[in-house]
């Protein structure tokens, strides 16, 4: 539960919390870090210093992070959109199951996938499903974005190209 800002290999400062961090990302000098007891967490990336801290309603699965947004998943199956600068909420959307994998925020979407092999679409400033497609097995390891063309992993061994 401990997240350490190391320079020149020295720990400079740490953070103690009440659980396992279980998913970080880093972006535009800043760290974001959910942990297993539904918090939600910004970093300044020089100084380490805690920006701000929310309080989600499931431990914190998987994170993007967009332009000015940084987007969560829930263990209990929503995706949440925040503030990158003050971490206040602006959206939420319950998915009717969990969502399983990465998050992945490009083009103004946010892409999730679900354990039963559903993959949506959903509007980063609104969390708005614009599209949605069924998939054999759930989604693995990271989408990938070339261009328009989204590749997608799955459990069946199997990959996906989608054009949006």
């Amino acid at each position: 539960g401990k997240l350490n800002a190391v320079a020149n290999g020295k720990v400079f400062k740490s953070h103690k919390g009440a659980s396992a961090i279980l998913a970080l990302e880093a972006a535009g000098n800043k760290l974001f870090a959910g942990r297993g007891d539904s918090t939600f967490s910004c970093f300044s990336g020089n100084e380490g210093n805690l920006l701000w801290k929310v309080k989600t309603d499931g431990k914190v699965r998987s994170l993007a992070v967009g332009d000015s947004l940084v987007f969560f998943a829930s263990a209990i199956g929503t995706v949440a959109a925040c503030s990158v600068s003050r971490g206040e909420k602006l959206w939420e959307r319950k998915l009717e199951a969990l969502a399983n994998g990465p998050l992945l925020a490009a083009g103004g979407v946010v892409l999730v996938g679900t354990a039963e092999g559903r993959f949506l679409a959903l509007s980063q400033s609104t969390g708005e499903i614009l599209w949605e497609r069924r998939i054999p097995g759930g989604p693995v390891g990271q989408p990938a974005l070339e261009g328009n063309t989204l590749f997608l992993a799955t459990t069946g061994k199997r990959v996906f190209a989608f054009r949006f």
